[in-house]
């Protein structure tokens, strides 16, 4: 595990970086919520294809300890997730840039004949 949040970290610099240029482009202005979400869409995929076969990354937003399904924004501030609940409703949190807090978790899959769960990041323009 220890090797994964080496490799993770080691490609943080370049990707933000590469974001921060994005950011600070003429033609390509971001607000805080878009900012924020492709920092955590780049570093969420990354993670993603560094876990192990029989498990999955699954994304924790706290306190509340609900996984996420999907994440969005609402440009210039809001982060929007979809967040499952155990009895298969789901919940929509609407959350300031500002006051994030998730974990980034690798768990053993729950059916090992699927494929790993991947979290979706949608753009609200569709990119």
């Amino acid at each position: 595990m220890e090797e994964i949040f080496d490799a993770l970290l080691s490609d943080i610099k370049p990707a933000q970086a590469q974001i921060e240029a994005l950011a600070e482009s003429t033609t390509h202005r971001m607000s805080p919520a878009r900012y924020i979400w492709e920092r955590m869409r780049q570093t969420v995929h990354k993670y993603e294809r560094m876990v192990d076969i029989g498990k999955e990354v699954v994304l924790y937003l706290l306190p509340l300890g609900q996984s996420v399904e999907n994440v969005s924004y609402w440009s210039p501030d809001l982060l929007l997730f979809t967040c499952a609940e155990e009895g298969g409703e789901s919940t929509l949190l609407i959350q300031h840039y500002t006051q994030l807090n998730f974990c980034v978790r690798v768990e053993e899959k729950k059916d090992p004949s699927l494929p790993p769960h991947q979290i979706g990041f949608r753009s609200p323009d569709g990119e």
